[in-house]
């Protein structure tokens, strides 16, 4: 996946200067801890003069934003050095992250990835339906948006609470409606060179959103260890508990194949790298698996349910379950549609429509560490 917005943050040694900066209050008053906010040439900082006893500066970036000017753009891969210069260019005049140390060593709080996958526009609904009657495992699907083309799948049962969700939509659609709503000027994405994007065709984004809380557990839970920095130090920092070695850092979390790896979880449990059929001819595919005639009766009554729930009546979700799996011996999603739609692949559907730009960086950062850095 590419990434889009991250919250990166780093203990200080010395205070920094606030004139001009928004004061806040966290309302913990008796811990007497507080805050001041800035905005600078489109980056968010944060810093806590006093977080528990610790000096915290935290800064918030969109990276398609900050190297293209639009998150359109997908950016999989960079040089760690020359984001630490750009971001430190852009925020002359308020900080001087050279004083403070390598963004590369930073922590991550918060972030934000994602795939683009570029579909045809005829297919675009169909995919929203199918995705909109899916789940993923331990998720609540929200069906207030899925009218609008978006869809979200969250950890908790309010969408404000959750640590991790997943949001799927027309990525066009919606930037047109950004458009629309602030009376922007219309954007010829199919002319870009942020984006191959033919005519005809769409953007189905697929977006991933950690908090603190579940950056936190996925580094205790996993104790990983980046394959570009390989350290006793750092293997021992998984399991360290103070603050510092709760969370990734920016190089241990900027990586290619853990953002393959964290979308293809997302895509194998939404069975997206299936193909989708016609009701008609997912019954069909049923009735050649060879099974008795009532469990393949059966298994076509639960095909039913799932597909329209508001018209037959609910089984159970172990039946569900057990039925599912027989489905899936078809080849084919276990939700049908109208349209037939082929699977979607990270390669072909996303990595082989990037800009050559985006794809050379990938070919170059992949594996990045900041000896290959410097000398690149």
């Amino acid at each position: 996946m590419a990434w889009d917005r991250i919250q990166i943050g780093r203990q200080l040694n010395k205070p920094i200067p606030v004139h001009g900066w928004k004061y806040f209050s966290m309302g913990i008053v008796e811990e007497g801890v507080n805050g001041y906010s800035l905005s600078h040439n489109g980056i968010d900082l944060v810093y806590f003069p006093n977080m528990f006893g610790r000096r915290i500066l935290k800064i918030s970036f969109n990276l398609g934003k900050l190297y293209h000017g639009d998150n359109i753009a997908s950016i999989w891969a960079c040089n760690l050095q020359e984001l630490h210069q750009r971001l430190n260019c852009l925020l002359d005049g308020i900080i001087n992250l050279n004083d403070i140390g390598l963004i590369r060593y930073w922590n991550v709080y918060q972030y934000e990835c994602f795939a683009d996958f570029v579909i045809h526009e005829l297919d675009m609904n169909a995919w929203i339906k199918v995705i909109s009657k899916s789940s993923i495992k331990y998720r609540q699907i929200d069906p207030t948006y899925v009218d609008r083309g978006t869809i979200y799948f969250h950890s908790s049962k309010l969408l404000a609470d959750s640590h991790t969700n997943v949001k799927i939509y027309d990525k066009l659609k919606h930037k047109r409606d950004i458009e629309s709503k602030h009376n922007l000027p219309r954007v010829d994405y199919n002319q870009s060179e942020l984006i191959n994007l033919p005519l005809g065709y769409r953007i189905l984004r697929v977006e991933i959103f950690y908090d603190k809380d579940r950056v936190k557990l996925l580094n205790k839970r996993e104790a990983i260890v980046s394959t570009n920095i390989i350290s006793t130090p750092n293997i021992m920092n998984a399991y360290d508990p103070t603050p510092e070695h709760c969370f990734f850092t920016v190089e241990e979390l900027f990586s290619y194949s853990r953002q393959v790896r964290d979308l293809g979880d997302v895509i194998s449990e939404l069975h997206l790298d299936r193909p989708v059929t016609t009701t008609k001819k997912l019954i069909a595919a049923v009735k050649e698996l060879g099974y008795s005639n009532t469990i393949t009766k059966n298994v076509i009554d639960t095909l039913k349910y799932i597909n329209n729930p508001k018209r037959y009546k609910k089984f159970n979700d172990d039946r569900i379950r057990r039925h599912k799996l027989i489905i899936k011996e078809t080849g084919y999603h276990f939700i049908s549609s109208n349209r037939e739609l082929h699977p979607l692949s990270l390669d072909n559907d996303v990595i082989s429509r990037l800009p050559d730009e985006q794809k050379e960086m990938i070919n170059r950062y992949y594996n990045s560490n900041i000896f290959r850095d410097y000398f690149r």
